[in-house]
């Protein structure tokens, strides 16, 4: 009995959201594509959406990046990856749907963590528990 994956989506809201297509994530490879093409430009927020689990936002952009993973049943709404070693000084603003939103120095990701977070989610949809996840409101 062959048995189907679920997919993941890729939809970059930094801005324009609505006009912006859904990507069907097939690949690790394509995955880390994406997301580095994003890394140099202005900070923002791309959601992967799997169909039988919660949404990975990632911030990425900028020197910094961000994850935070929710679900339906998650209480807090969000859960924030915390840093292993904090490089940020201040927070830093990721725009999400046209409006910056700031994320706490403690939760500014190198970007080699935020791969490390996406891929996790696009092999086990769920966060990656090498990670502290702390709630917010």
């Amino acid at each position: 009995m062959q048995t189907t994956r679920p997919s993941i989506t890729f939809l970059n809201v930094a801005e324009n959201w609505k006009s912006n297509p859904r990507i069907p994530i097939i690949s690790i490879d394509q995955l880390r594509t994406l997301l580095i093409d994003l890394s140099g430009g202005e900070p923002g927020i791309v959601n992967l959406e799997s169909t039988s689990s919660g949404m990975l936002q990632l911030g990425v952009g900028g020197p910094f990046a961000c994850a935070l993973f929710t679900t339906n049943e998650d209480k807090p709404h969000y859960l924030c990856a915390k840093s292993k070693i904090i490089r940020a000084v201040s927070y830093v603003e990721f725009l999400c749907g046209g409006t910056p939103t700031p994320i706490s120095p403690e939760f500014c990701l190198s970007f080699d963590e935020a791969i490390t977070i996406a891929e996790y989610f696009f092999k086990k949809e769920d966060r990656d528990p090498t990670f502290e996840w702390i709630g917010t409101k």
